[in-house]
């Protein structure tokens, strides 16, 4: 409740206690035996459900469990696609088997360009280590402007702990050196 007085205006904040906060009834102790074949009651129960639910014939789910959604079934509508002309499904796999060929061929003359390039490059390279090695040695060395190579492999290998000892006395040192 908001209250005026004097021109300001005073908010009236009351405390207000529910039945938790109350003294509550002490419980009384139970016996553990009585705890222990409540327990062992309700363990049985529980197995001998089981069972019963091991030995009934597996049931099939209804049909109405698996309908559409709700939502789905309003956009079914939209959802169905038209039939389409049984030459049409004719045409377009032959479409596709034409496409394949010419996919395959045209693959094909790719692999033979480049075999036939790579063939003209060893070529070329054998005849210019015969002529002059320091050229071929030039002509071999990678170019860092052509081909930028940048390594960020981080070591995630864990050096050997050099303090340990096998315990069969046998150790086959397999660490990895790197080299900067």
């Amino acid at each position: 409740m908001n209250y005026l007085h004097g021109g300001i205006n005073i908010i009236q904040r009351s405390i207000s206690t529910s039945a938790w906060c109350l003294a509550q009834k002490k419980k009384g102790r139970i016996d553990p035996l009585v705890l222990k074949i409540r327990l062992e009651r309700k363990v049985k129960r529980l197995e001998s459900g089981i069972e019963r639910i091991e030995k009934a014939p597996k049931q099939l789910i209804p049909i109405y469990e698996q309908s559409l959604q709700p939502t789905v079934q309003k956009e079914i509508d939209i959802r169905e696609r038209d039939e389409t002309d049984p030459q049409f499904d004719a045409r377009y796999k032959k479409m596709l088997k034409v496409w394949a060929l010419y996919k395959f061929i045209e693959a094909k003359q790719e692999m033979k360009c480049l075999r036939s390039v790579t063939r003209a490059q060893r070529v070329a390279l054998d005849s210019l280590r015969q002529l002059s090695p320091s050229l071929w040695s030039e002509a071999v060395k990678p170019d860092p402007q052509i081909l930028p190579y940048e390594n960020d492999y981080i070591v995630k290998e864990t050096p050997a702990n050099p303090d340990y000892f096998p315990p069969d006395g046998h150790r086959k040192d397999i660490t990895k050196h790197w080299k900067l």
